[in-house]
């Protein structure tokens, strides 16, 4: 599939800030080649950019951070027979749903949200030698990091699978950093702007000592990436079959009036 024209990728990144720094836009854009000093520099400041993109700090307007939609892909996680605990993707993040779980073609199991590792040890403490379809799930962190690793993450489930499992979910991931084989963002062409001006952002702050014009066209920008970026979320959460409250219609209650939930109405 053709990439987006409007799309910026890395070497676009890397010349915007360093024509900011008086670096140059480099040989990529027929200019003079940065030297090893001016690279790191360079590299530094997107990088900074690009995690301040991916993880927004909380704003002023908004009560929490903001989670973007294109962070959000599904695992399937295959679970075998007997063994308890499975590693979880390398970028794993955070689950951002239930899990399911299925069996084979046609066995599907209702979906089951992650608990604490206290709570399966307490189970397998009772039922040590309990098996059967995974029921409880927890996300357990692994001690230590390594000169090639950071920290992972493992799934341990209750009881121990009496088969093969997959389970299913939506995790946030961490992204990598770009680089020449991997140039283009998360996000694509809509968020391409915002990018830039967080790498600009990162530069005019450590440069200057202080947060400057890109800093306030970044925070605009920031803005204008979450209400794009929320049009991509779940329009309908889905139909709630309370029937108590058509009961309870006496009482005053307006069983007619629709509810929305950040914006989404349930339908």
């Amino acid at each position: 599939m053709a990439q987006s024209t409007l799309e910026l990728k890395k070497a676009d990144f890397d010349a915007a800030v360093g024509f900011y720094l008086g670096f140059g836009r480099g040989a990529d854009f027929g200019e003079t080649a940065w030297t090893t000093a001016q690279r790191n520099i360079i590299d530094e400041h997107v990088k900074t950019g690009l995690r301040r993109f991916y993880f927004p700090s909380l704003t002023m307007n908004s009560p929490s951070s903001y989670a973007w939609t294109f962070l959000k892909p599904t695992a399937e996680i295959l679970m075998s027979e007997g063994v308890e605990t499975v590693a979880l993707p390398d970028d794993f993040n955070g689950f951002d749903s239930a899990i399911t779980v299925t069996q084979g073609q046609g066995a599907w199991f209702d979906p089951s949200r992650p608990t604490g590792i206290g709570r399966i040890d307490e189970l397998y403490s009772r039922s040590p030698d309990a098996t059967g379809r995974p029921q409880v799930v927890a996300v357990v962190p692994i001690k230590g990091t390594s000169t090639l690793a950071g920290q992972r993450y493992e799934l341990k489930v209750f009881p121990k699978p009496d088969g093969e499992y997959t389970l299913t979910g939506r995790y946030v991931i961490l992204p990598n950093c770009l680089s020449g084989t991997m140039p283009y963002c998360y996000g694509g062409a809509a968020h391409a702007d915002t990018i830039r001006e967080s790498c600009l952002a990162a530069a005019e702050k450590d440069s200057d000592d202080m947060s400057g014009l890109h800093e306030m066209q970044f925070q605009q920008r920031l803005a204008a990436s979450i209400s794009i970026d929320r049009r991509m979320q779940a329009q309908v959460l889905g139909y709630n079959g309370d029937k108590s409250v058509r009961a309870n219609r006496v009482s005053g209650y307006d069983w007619r009036v629709r509810v929305s939930v950040n914006g989404v109405n349930p339908g």
